[in-house]
């Protein structure tokens, strides 16, 4: 290694931190960001994601729905008369 080359590594990744701080931390007044860091833009993308998830998980698992027949029998009755595929439950 050349003594004019040594001591560039560091003022690389010196550079290099401060492009991604930039990029992530400062806020960003275009359209989609509206005056949001990148960081926090994400932070609220995977908050609202994630309530969805909660509310779909919280969900009961079958609901009770009128005109739902009780008994496999029947449906399977009802769709043989309607000549629909027959689907075991």
């Amino acid at each position: 290694m050349n003594k004019r080359q040594a001591g560039y590594g560091m003022a690389e990744y010196i550079l290099g931190v401060g492009i991604l701080v930039g990029i992530l931390f400062v806020p960003i007044p275009t359209a989609p960001f509206n005056g949001v860091s990148l960081s926090q833009f994400l932070v609220n993308a995977v908050k609202t994601e994630h309530s969805a998830y909660i509310y779909a998980a919280s969900l009961p698992y079958l609901p009770e729905l009128p005109n739902v027949p009780k008994k496999k029998e029947k449906f399977i009755k009802k769709t043989k008369e309607s000549k629909l595929p027959v689907f075991d439950i």
